[in-house]
């Protein structure tokens, strides 16, 4: 199965770079581009996307909180100019940030943490029975 994934970046040579970079990866499709925080709410409803790039000046926790809103929800990626926007682009709610400029394996590392935190998510857990501890009284036979 293929992950859509849209990316939100008003700088249009950072977007086709992200483009360029996604394509090479067979389970990820880029289904979507956008420039600014209406273009990235209208594309999110529409696309419904399993990841958003989404640049740092887009990313509000109000911005975050409606992109995740959509269901089902997206993963969040906030695209950071600077490190301390790391920091503040996790607190506001984004699943992960990566800084512009990074290495593309560093971008594909991003995804694949926040696709395997899903399905680390999703996996059923096992609920110990507080019965199983206690000792059973014999069986009359």
């Amino acid at each position: 199965m293929r992950r859509r994934v849209i990316i939100c970046e008003p700088e249009p040579n950072l977007r086709r770079s992200l483009v360029s970079l996604l394509d090479h990866e067979q389970d990820l499709q880029v289904a979507g581009e956008a420039k600014d925080g209406p273009e990235t709410q209208a594309l999110t409803e529409r696309v419904r996307p399993d990841i958003v790039f989404l640049a740092d000046v887009l990313a509000s926790p109000n911005a975050i909180r409606l992109i995740k809103s959509v269901a089902p929800r997206p993963k969040v990626i906030v695209l950071a100019t600077y490190p301390d926007g790391v920091a503040s682009s996790l607190a506001a709610g984004a699943d992960n940030c990566v800084l512009k400029g990074s290495r593309g394996q560093r971008t594909i590392d991003a995804i694949r943490k926040v696709l395997a935190e899903e399905l680390a998510d999703q996996a059923p857990h096992e609920v110990e029975s507080p019965e199983a501890d206690r000792p059973h009284p014999p069986t009359a036979g």
